[in-house]
């Protein structure tokens, strides 16, 4: 085999972003939102998605809330956010997970604790999602 020398180290870690500066809360909604547009943007990769809920855009509070509940027990970064509704009444949908398979996504759908449960989450696959964008009146 090759002299481990040569084998290449290990990337650092990345830094976490100092969370005292600004309101986190709202730098972790945008965070949430720009990485569900990534996620829908995307022609390849997942093809499933949980929907969690679905709420009023205009209570950053209360989405802000929920994430933080939700973040208790899921990973922060498989958590996803995408605006949906109409000018007259924005909402926001949460998304989890990005997976291959139907059968994956319902199965971590199963898993969610029951106060992720309470909106009656359901498997969407990721075109239905990037449906609803299009559909969607332009602001």
């Amino acid at each position: 085999g090759a002299p481990a020398a040569e084998k290449a180290a290990p990337p650092p870690p990345p830094v976490e972003p100092d969370r005292r500066e600004g309101d986190p809360a709202a730098r972790g909604l945008e965070s949430r939102f720009s990485a569900g547009q990534a996620l829908l943007d995307a022609t390849s990769g997942p093809r499933y998605v949980v929907q969690l809920m679905m709420t009023d855009a205009r209570d950053p509070a209360y989405i802000q809330a929920y994430l933080a509940e939700a973040t208790r027990t899921l990973r922060p970064e498989d958590l996803y956010l995408y605006p949906s509704g109409s000018g007259d009444s924005p909402k926001v949908g949460v998304l989890y997970g990005a997976f291959q398979t139907r059968k994956e996504a319902s199965e971590a759908m199963t898993a969610l604790p029951a106060n992720l449960r309470q909106f009656r989450p359901y498997v969407r696959a990721v075109e239905a999602v990037r449906n609803d964008l299009r559909r969607r009146p332009p602001a």
